[in-house]
């Protein structure tokens, strides 16, 4: 997830960052390859590895931290990064307090209650699945696609699409690789 903040400067591109995280090992490494010196900007990164450790690294051109925790969208948690950050959207907020608020009350035991939270449709304010505003042309807020792992099965569910109207479609690893 992109997080913009006032501090980005010329560096090497949050892209090219982003891709080299995908070969981390553990949480050491990625915190290594995300917070390399000379970066342009940052991402919030959600990171899960086999045995059950995932956490969000929160990254801009001059701060780094973790957030613990299941709930994460798209602006910093994490005091230190945030003061450096754009400040949050109104709809990223209202997400985030739909999630938090749906975790709170029923903690998912499975990846088809994830998914199930990703279709939501019960915000106040921005739903947790946003559909495209016609109004706000090609550069407004929609999600593109929604996707569950389970790191230790080597399985991921991808919705292509609105994930309350588009079915998720089991890839194994094993079958990819």
């Amino acid at each position: 997830m992109s997080l913009s903040g006032a501090d980005e400067r010329v560096g090497v591109p949050r892209a090219l960052l982003g891709r080299d995280g995908i070969e981390a090992v553990d949480r050491s490494d990625a915190i290594r390859r995300a917070t390399r010196p000379h970066r342009a900007g940052g991402y919030s990164y959600v990171y899960a590895f086999s045995g059950g450790d995932s956490f969000a690294l929160e990254v801009t051109a001059s701060r780094h931290g973790l957030v613990e925790g299941p709930v994460h969208t798209n602006h910093a948690l994490n005091s230190s990064v945030a003061d450096a950050a754009a400040e949050p959207s109104a709809g990223s907020r209202s997400r985030y307090a739909r999630a938090c608020a749906l975790v709170d009350a029923d903690p998912p035991q499975a990846a088809h209650d994830v998914m199930k939270l990703l279709a939501d449709h019960g915000a106040e304010g921005q739903d947790i699945c946003v559909h495209p505003d016609p109004s706000e042309g090609e550069e407004g807020a929609a999600i593109q696609f929604a996707m569950v792992c389970d790191v230790d099965a080597g399985v991921m569910w991808l919705a292509p699409g609105q994930p309350c109207v588009t079915p998720f479609q089991e890839l194994r690893l094993a079958d990819l690789l």
